[in-house]
């Protein structure tokens, strides 16, 4: 039952299932991450978001853009960049453990000036993700933390990095067909 599952706070819950067909036995594990709350900035409480998209966002903030927020912003669960989305001077912005970023067709992502990182939460997140070649990411003066894959570029998609940091992190740049 999944509504009864618990997690450490924060953490990762590892789910096994064994499965028998005729005398054939398998066995697989599934870590399942915890949401991430965040914590306080400046006296200000964090904002979090699960599985929300760009256009969720910034009607939640009434924004047309991220610029100068200086409280937690919380990313939980997939995150869709549905319409272009500009991040700058944010440096507060926390994947929760897996939670990931992906940027549609025809969409652009530009960080400026910004930290994307997931040290709220002690588990690295999947990373900012390109799945068409009409995705595009721009990254300037920025920090991309503690992800699997910092931006995965698949498809030949367009991907434009200047003066930025790529700090621990399994593999910073991805380029796949």
């Amino acid at each position: 039952n999944w509504n009864n599952a618990t997690f450490p706070n924060p953490g990762v819950a590892t789910i096994t299932v064994t499965a028998t067909n005729g005398g054939c036995v398998s066995t697989t594990s599934l870590q399942v991450a915890s949401c991430c709350n965040g914590s306080p900035v400046n006296g200000n409480a964090p904002i979090v978001f699960t599985n929300a998209t760009a256009s969720q966002i910034l009607l939640a903030l009434q924004a047309t853009s991220l610029s100068n927020i200086n409280r937690q912003i919380v990313l939980n669960g997939v995150t869709i960049i549905d319409q272009n989305l500009t991040i700058t001077n944010c440096q507060y912005i926390k994947m929760a453990p897996m939670a990931e970023i992906i940027v549609n067709p025809g969409k652009t992502l530009t960080i400026t000036n910004s930290r994307i990182a997931a040290d709220a939460c002690p588990y690295m997140w999947k990373g900012i993700v390109l799945p068409d070649p009409s995705a595009n990411i721009s990254v300037s003066g920025s920090n991309i933390e503690d992800a699997y894959n910092a931006i995965w570029a698949k498809l030949n998609a367009d991907v434009y990095v200047i003066n930025s940091n790529f700090l621990n992190n399994q593999t910073s740049l991805r380029f796949t067909d």
